[in-house]
Parts: C-alpha cells; structure tokens; sequence
C-alpha cells in the first residue's frame, strides 16, 4: 500500500513572521550608516557593540543573533516600549534595523579621567567592578551611591505611573553616566559634581510587562530565563510561584524587591551579587541548586549577609541607604512600599530634623592656642607647663559637664528654651577654660584616662563631692561602624529619652574621643569638647548639638553625626564603644518598723536592734524597701511578718538584699546597725 503525502488544503504553507508589522511606526537606521563596531558583550540571544553612525554621533547598537519568532517579538517589544518611553532616567532608543534586526540605543558612559584615573565603564556592575574592592578608590566617590539609587528609583517609578514593570532590575541593566561634564574645564567640573555628579538610567526592557499584555505564564517564562546574576535579585514570591498568574500590582512589588537588592550591592560595593557569602558554601554551584538556597532563605525570612569591608561608609554616608532598604526588602509584598512611595523616602531623608547646633566659644586646643599666640608675639616666655592645658581631658571635662546637668546648676525656667541652652554653653565653656588648672597637678597630661580614673582623681581633688553611679548601655564587642554596633547605640540613646525635667546623661567613649549624650526636657544633646570644623556643625571650638526627641529619626540623627565625627577623625572600623549612664545616688525615706517582741504582737520590749539598708534611687524611680531586723525583714506597709523568714544577724540582711537585686532592680547600699 502506497502512503499519500498528506494535503492541508487551504491551509496553505506556513507563513513567516512578518518584520515590517512588528517594526512598523518605528524610526529606522540603515546598517551601512554604522561604522567602527566594538562588540562590548555577547549573550545566547545577541550581542552588543558600540560603533558611530554616520561617521560621528557615537553610539550602542544591540543586534539580535536568533531570528526566532520568540525572541523577534521580545525584541520588538523592548523597542515600541523604549521608543514610547522619554525620561531623564529611561536609555534613550534612537532607532531600529530590520535587517539585520538590531536597535541603536544611545552611549552611555562614566568617564573616570577627570579625577585622574583611567578606563570608562558604562553599567553600574561594570562600576562596581572597577571599584567595589578599593576602599581608597571607593570613599570619594561615596556620594555617587545615594544618588545613583535614587535614580533608579525616579526611572521605576516612571514605568510604573505607566503600568510597565521592568522584571530584570539588577546592575548590569542600570547605565550611568558623567557625560554633562566629563569634557567640561575644572570649574566646570566642580560645580556639575556638586549639583548632579552622575546620572543613572535603566535598559534592557527585553523581559519587561505591560498592563495589555498576558501574564498567566510569566513566572514560568521569568525562572526559566533567569541566570545566576539574576536568580538572586528575584522577588520571594517569584522564586515559589506555582505559575499562578500574578497582577500587574504584584510584578511591582517584585521590582521593588530587585530595586531593594540593588541598593544592598551599592552599600556593600565588594560584594557580585545579593546572597553570595550563602551560595558561595554550596559545593554545587548548578541554577537549581542556588534556587533552591535562596528558597530556603525566604522562607526562613533572612536577607542577604552584609560585607564589613565598606562599614564606616555604611555608617556615614550611605546610612540613609540601609533604612531604604529593609523598607523594599519586607518578605510580605503588600509591607512593600510602592515605587512612588520609595522617592518619597529618598526626599525624607534629606529633610533632618530640625537640629540646634550651639558652638562653645573654647575646646581642648584653647589654652594651647592662646598660650602659641602670646607666645608668637612675645608676651610669654615658651613654657611647655601651661597651667590649664585640657590636652587629654575628655574624660574629665565630660564628668564635670555631667554634674552641670544632673544637679542642674542651670536652673533656668522651661519657658526659656534658648536661654537655657545659652547659659548651658557659656558654663561648660568655663569648665574647658577653668578646670584645667585644678585636676592637672593629679594626672598625667599627655596619657588619655578613661572616665572611671578622672572620676576618682575629681574625687581626690575634691573638684567634685558628688557621687555618681556608672551602668554601661553598651553590651556588645562589636565594632562602631559595624551594623550591629550601630544598631546597638541608636537602641541605648532611644533609652535615655524623657519628657521629665529631670536630665538623663551618659558618657561616650570610643577610641580618643569621650562627650557627653542626655536627654533634658524632651531634647536629646550632645556636648563635643574638641575642636569641630564647619562641616560637622561647628566653628573650630567645642560644640553642643541639640535635637527633639519627639521625632522619632532624631537618635539616628544624632548617631549619624557621630559615626561622621568618627570616620573624620580616623577611628578604625572595629574600635570598641561604651555609653556609661550616669546617675546619682539619692538616699530615699527610710521607714524603720520594729518587731517588738512577747508573744508575737505589737508590744513593748527593752532592746531594739534595726538593719536598715540604704536604697538609692534607679532611672529616677525609688524602690521603698528597707530591712529592721531584730527577727525580721519588711516591705514597707507591711505589718504582719509571720509569713517572712528571719533575718538575725546583718550577714542574713546582706544576703537577702542580694537576692532581691538578682531578681529585680539593683539595690545598693550597706546594712548599719542602729
């Protein structure tokens, strides 16, 4: 039996897809109006080369390699999307070719030889490559990082008021560029640095969605075309989709995600990609298998592990970074803000709070300076004994500062907020200028004490009769520019908040630097008594910084100037913090019950004896215990101790009030016998 080629009839043969439609309405370039090609990357799909057109105008022209129907359409795509799209912070296309298919895009680059450097690098990843590992490379171009961020927030936003989501956010789709002023002269340079120093613009809109377009099969189409660089940027809930289809809403939230892991490779510059100290411990380093890591984060709610090499940046001038992006990374898509709402954030941080920056009109360098000037003109001989040198006083100009503010010498009404603070400042400039001269002759000038030593030599001095008791808030070995050290200070300066009148005050200390942090009358402060150049607030004397405590960012704020003070001053990265909270011992009423004996009662006898342990006052709140002990131990209102065991002898007083320090607030004191 012979087999019959079979006919489709009217069916007709198979039609190829028609270029023309797909392109159609679209601005053309020729092929043979390119010249000098470079390829500067190559993928499955296509590549990529810079060339000039024409002759002159230098610019990037992507050409697709497979001519399938699939990708002839994504590629068509990408076009009308880029072709309807005209914003600062959108790649501008300039045209597309038929034949072969490809798209002129315009050349972006950043031009490194105006800081003295070579190369140019046009994509972010390429950026952070040249310079992620190099701190000493890195730290002057810090500031690029806040504004390179927030650009790629303006461009999301920009797609997202016109219903598009990206879906493949990441740094090598993120252009940025100096052109405005690369070429400019000096001056030029200086003052584009100043006003914009980079501008960042999103690519690659291959993978993109539009509010028209079908997306039932998006996640299968989105995890099966994804590579190692890209896995990692990925939404949780794009990783355990089931291919349920998703909203336009919920591939928002999804940019928003890879837009969060965007700003965590600008904060940690050194680091490929998001997640990498976890997919580096895999021995298998397939796709599914990092897939299947990143999965077993999510659901385990952990973000990608921080890199400790740029950590003073990350305290100083990235800090407004970190907030944005735990705010774009919350686990739950509906936590997320919108891309709108991400530019609002970036516009917040650079509102501060409102902050009153006092300068004191001394510093430790006071005596000495004027001391050089007199001196210089041959008023004094050169003495290397200045009476009241404050060289190395921190620690003891700091416990002075503190008395000023936990006995209140000032004593200036509420009502006169500025006049308080003015009169704050003219009495701490007297302690720098005046007490000098009398704990001097008790230390060592040129040895640093720590607060402890200044407060005993104060004490033999009999500078000061107060006396205080030192808890430290600090618990914690971490470094100061560490995030946990970081997030360890703003947690114990939150503590020191009050609305009472009452002052709460502690020292800080790290490395050589030691001042004083409180809290007064809803008003968080910081007293700074070396000198403090005009870029920290201060006019190269001392300086109190103050701050309303009822603004909920103003600890941060005032944490955040001092990780700036610190890096300024060149403290290294893992140097250890302490913040001691000062209080003073205040004797409480003392309420003396008596167990008279016979019979149990309340009666008479001839020999009294009472132990009575002093209680100091805690944060500012009394414990009202007391120990009378001829048999027995009471709370105060107590009057029947049947069910309280004996205490005969000071010993059994002492152990009981140790006991109760274990289990509740710390008593101190002694037990007397009366």
């Amino acid at each position: 039996m012979a087999f019959k080629l079979p006919s489709f009839g009217t069916l007709g043969r198979p039609t190829a897809l028609k270029r023309s439609s797909l392109f159609d309405g679209l601005p053309q370039f020729s092929w043979d109006d390119i010249s000098d090609k470079e390829e500067i990357g190559r993928g499955s799909f296509g590549c990529v080369f810079t060339a000039k057109h024409r002759g002159g105008e230098p610019v990037v022209v992507k050409k697709l390699l497979r001519h399938h129907d699939r990708e002839t359409r994504l590629f068509a795509k990408e076009a009308r999307i880029l072709n309807s799209l005209r914003y600062k912070h959108i790649v501008e296309m300039k045209a597309v070719c038929e034949n072969p298919i490809s798209m002129m895009l315009e050349y972006l680059y950043f031009d490194f030889a105006p800081f003295g450097l070579e190369g140019r690098v046009s994509s972010l990843q390429d950026y952070l490559d040249c310079i992620g590992a190099k701190e000493e490379v890195l730290s002057p171009f810090a500031c690029l990082h806040n504004k390179i961020a927030e650009d790629t927030a303006l461009g999301l936003n920009f797609l997202h008021e016109r219903n598009i989501v990206h879906r493949d956010l990441k740094p090598a789709n993120l252009l940025i560029s100096n052109q405005h002023y690369c070429h400019q002269n000096i001056d030029e340079i200086q003052e584009a640095w100043e006003k914009e120093p980079v501008i960042c613009k999103l690519v690659d809109f291959g993978e993109s969605r539009a509010a028209l377009q079908q997306t039932g099969t998006l996640c299968h189409t989105r995890t099966n075309n994804v590579d190692r660089g890209t896995v990692v940027f990925m939404a949780p809930e794009l990783i355990s989709c089931t291919g349920e289809p998703m909203s336009l809403e919920q591939l928002m939230a999804c940019d928003v995600w890879a837009l969060g892991m965007v700003i965590f490779i600008l904060l940690n510059p050194d680091l490929e990609f998001s997640y990498q100290y976890e997919l580096d411990q895999l021995p298998q380093k397939k796709f599914e298998c990092l897939k299947a890591e990143i999965a077993r984060r999510f659901s385990q709610c952990l973000l990608p592990t921080w890199s400790s090499k740029h950590s003073k940046l990350q305290a100083t001038a990235w800090v407004e970074l970190e907030a944005i992006f735990y705010e774009s990374t919350r686990f739950c898509p509906k936590d997320r803000p919108s891309a709108g709402q991400v530019v609002q954030l970036f516009r917040d941080v650079k509102i501060s709070p409102p902050c009153r920056d006092i300068p004191l009109s001394a510093s430790q360098s006071t005596a000495i300076e004027c001391n050089d000037k007199l001196v210089a003109i041959g008023a004094t001989p050169l003495n290397e004994n200045i009476l009241n040198d404050a060289t190395n006083s921190c620690a003891f100009l700091s416990v002075l500062i503190t008395e000023l503010f936990i006995v209140e010498r000032c004593n200036v009404k509420p009502s006169s907020e500025a006049k308080k603070w003015n009169v704050l400042s003219s009495e701490i400039d007297d302690i720098i200028l005046a007490m000098p001269s009398r704990f001097n002759p008790f230390r060592e000038i040129k040895r640093l004490c720590d607060v402890s030593e200044a407060y005993a030599i104060l004490g033999k001095a009999k500078i000061t009769s107060q006396e205080f008791e030192f808890h430290e808030e600090l618990i914690t070995s971490h470094g100061v520019f560490s995030r946990d050290g970081r997030e360890a200070l703003v947690k114990a300066i939150c503590a020191l908040s009050t609305t009472s009148l009452v002052s709460n005050v502690a020292i800080y200390s790290c490395g050589h630097y030691i001042f004083v942090i409180g809290c007064h009358s809803n008003k968080y402060f910081l007293v700074e008594t070396h000198p403090i150049p005009e870029e920290l607030g201060g006019v190269g004397n001392g300086l109190i910084k103050v701050y309303p405590a009822e603004d909920l960012n103003s600890a941060r704020h005032l944490c955040s100037w001092i990780w700036e003070r610190l890096q300024l001053s060149g403290v290294k990265k893992h140097s250890l913090q302490s913040l001691l909270i000062v209080e003073k011992p205040d004797t409480v009423r003392l309420v003396l019950f008596a167990f008279f004996g016979g019979g149990g009662g309340w009666g008479h006898s001839l020999r009294i004896r009472y132990f009575v342990v002093w209680i100091t006052v805690i944060n500012n709140r009394s414990y009202n215990f007391c120990y009378s002990v001829t048999a027995q131990f009471y709370l105060l209102g107590k009057r029947n101790a049947q069910n309280m065991p004996p205490y005969n002898t000071v010993e059994q007083g002492k152990k009981r009030r140790d006991k109760l320090s274990e289990d509740g607030p710390k008593l101190s004191g002694k037990i007397v016998e009366l």
